[in-house]
């Protein structure tokens, strides 16, 4: 007679649940914690919401811990050969042990919820059945993960591996390419669509990210994640779809192989061997660098060699052996002309990945990273630019650098490998005072488009400066500091950040006291004073007689440069609440409107001082050493 098979055997769940008590126990004592909280300190409706950071690293390891157990007789091949002998048929142990395990999660939930109620909870109820409803499908979207990542492995203690590696795999390496990408392709900063798909594909990080919960207008609550975690509610239910087909097809026999589905064997090969070639291998060469010749290629040596012990090593997990070496070298071989093949497509930047954008393309670009002198706030600004003018001239400078990325790339690596002193030599100042001139010098300078459609691309470079090519027209110096220059940039490197309002509240103005040899801060009492001469400052500004940057520290930086510097306090109250920020401007010989209105307040010549007079004044010791400090520091960074 012929037997029935079930589609789910109570039996066996109330074994489950009986045998793997402490499991779920556990997990249970955990949530307790916040019921006794509530009672402990009283109710307050956030602490709920404020646990779900907490419910997410929970649900990531209990996820794991429920899959092993319900699904561990997979493992074993005297256990699969009698579970599956049972008159169950395989969907109904599919179905009872994975609702088994759902049980662990689900049931403490409900249990904590009514006694969170009793709590205090009943208070504000919606909150609490916020947190049952995110808790509950968080945990539904980990533990169906892991049943998914238990279908592909005979090995139990595989399963926690993969199931780890998987859940941070696409972060990971994300992370370690980009690191590889930026010590190969120059310019290299990273993708924000990379970012975007990073991120969603790390959902520990995804649901643990900025805030958590927020209120409507009328005071309710609501979680800003849970478009997020209905979405992986929805992934977990097409995972246990998945998981189920997998299971239908498994073969009794792959327990105990590290890959139980033959076809993701050689993912899972050439997966280890790519994942130990970019991260071991790049992590060796950056350590030992000083090993391998002195030649962009040479980075190639440590990951086809680590690339190499990941297969190897993968291989005989796979075949249970160390006998592997003498069939396993073709794919080895294969896998080697890949890397080598990857590295020359990057290294020639055969996709372009350096040349700007179209210019219909651009909607805006952010400027910054660059240091400049005099360090007041025009030094390290971070310019919006949307005027077209300022977008072509960014693009022009883009286009030289990618035009002479090669060149660039290889002049800023032997600068590196230089001592610093070597970027100054000693000079003379119009008046024929000796001076120690800066001739050489690196800048960074980042690059963020935003295109018409909304997307960004990002750039990052480290260039080289040289005193003379500030005279050739086309090139990278005499091109950035011609940029910098513009009265645009100038404007908004100052006062860019300025709210519309503000109002100015204080002035003050450094100025040197010859009787005491040292400089003193001085305010500037009277508002129409501040105003005039703010208004100087502006003028002079829009004209280009103050504010001029200079990249290296040059004669012409020395003369025009004063030790001193005008403050100026802005206050602003919005719907933010109060604001304020003060700009600082150092004065320069050229800035004609600024000088005759100081000089109409009284301040003489005598309290105004350039970088040379203060050369002169000391001997030179001390100049020499306030004027190196900053473009070394500059430098190395």
């Amino acid at each position: 007679m012929r037997s029935v098979k079930s589609c789910f055997n109570s039996t066996l769940f109330r074994k489950n649940i009986a045998r793997f008590w402490p499991i779920w126990g556990s997990y249970l004592v955990l949530w307790l914690l916040m019921p006794l909280m509530i009672l402990n300190n009283g109710w307050d409706p956030e602490v709920p919401l404020q646990l779900l950071n907490f419910g997410v690293g929970v649900a990531l390891i209990y996820g794991a811990a429920c899959a092993m157990a319900v699904f561990s007789y997979l493992y074993n091949n005297r256990s699969v050969q009698l579970m599956h002998s049972l008159p169950v048929t395989r969907e109904g142990l599919f179905l009872t042990n994975y609702l088994s395990g759902l049980s662990f999660l689900l049931v403490p939930h409900v249990v904590v919820f009514f006694l969170t109620l009793l709590a205090g909870g009943h208070q504000s109820p919606s909150t609490v059945v916020l947190w049952l409803a995110a808790e509950s499908l968080v945990c539904l979207f980990f533990y169906s993960f892991a049943v998914f990542c238990s279908m592909f492995t005979g090995n139990l203690l595989a399963l926690p591996v993969f199931y780890g590696i998987l859940n941070f795999l696409v972060m990971g390496v994300s992370t370690v390419v980009g690191s590889l990408l930026q010590e190969l392709l120059f310019g290299f900063w990273g993708t924000t669509w990379i970012d975007t798909v990073v991120n969603w594909f790390t959902p520990a990080v995804t649901l643990m990210r900025g805030e958590l919960y927020d209120t409507t207008a009328s005071g309710i609550y609501y979680l800003v994640h849970m478009p997020a975690i209905l979405l992986y509610a929805l992934v977990g239910v097409v995972l246990t779809a998945a998981a189920l087909l997998l299971y239908r097809k498994r073969r009794l026999e792959a327990a105990g192989d590290i890959v139980s589905v033959r076809q993701v064997r050689p993912v899972f090969k050439y997966g280890v061997a790519f994942c130990s070639a970019v991260a071991v291998g790049s992590w060796f060469y950056t350590q030992f660098n000083g090993i391998f010749p002195a030649q962009r290629w040479a980075i190639l040596i440590p990951l086809i060699l680590w690339g190499a012990v990941g297969y190897y090593a993968a291989d005989m997990l796979l075949k249970k052996s160390f006998r592997v070496f003498s069939r396993s070298w073709k794919g080895l071989l294969a896998f080697s002309l890949v890397l080598v093949a990857a590295y020359v497509i990057t290294d020639l930047d055969l996709f372009g990945f350096n040349d700007p954008p179209k210019r219909s393309e651009v909607a805006s670009v952010t400027f910054y990273g660059i240091s400049s002198a005099p360090y007041d706030t025009g030094s390290h600004s971070v310019l919006t630019l949307t005027d077209s003018s300022d977008i072509d001239a960014v693009l022009q400078l883009h286009g030289v650098i990618s035009a002479n990325k090669n060149t660039l790339r290889a002049e800023t690596a032997r600068i590196a490998y230089n001592n610093y002193d070597t970027f100054w030599q000693e000079g003379t100042l119009s008046d024929g005072t000796a001076a120690d001139l800066q001739h050489t010098a690196t800048t960074d300078l980042m690059l963020r488009y935003t295109l018409t459609d909304g997307r960004e691309i990002r750039r990052e470079y480290r260039l080289p400066l040289y005193a003379d090519d500030l005279a050739d027209p086309g090139s990278v110096t005499a091109l950035l500091d011609d940029f910098l220059n513009r009265p645009t940039t100038l404007e908004q490197s100052y006062w860019g950040d300025l709210k519309a309002g503000a109002s100015l509240a204080y002035t003050s103005l450094s100025i040197y006291d010859a009787s005491l040899q040292s400089y003193s801060t001085v305010a500037i009492p009277d508002q129409a004073d501040r105003e005039k001469l703010l208004a100087a400052v502006q003028a002079d500004m829009a004209a280009g007689r103050i504010g001029r940057r200079y990249l290296l520290e040059d004669a012409e930086r020395y003369e025009n440069c004063y030790y001193n510097d005008l403050d100026f306090s802005f206050f602003a109250t919005d719907i933010s609440g109060d604001w304020s920020t003060t700009i600082t401007v150092t004065l320069q010989t050229t800035s004609t409107e600024t000088l005759k209105v100081l000089r109409e307040l009284g301040y003489s010549d005598d309290q105004l001082v350039t970088w040379a007079e203060q050369l002169r004044r000391d001997g030179g010791e001390k100049y020499a050493a306030t004027a190196r400090a900053e473009p070394v520091l500059k430098a190395v960074g």
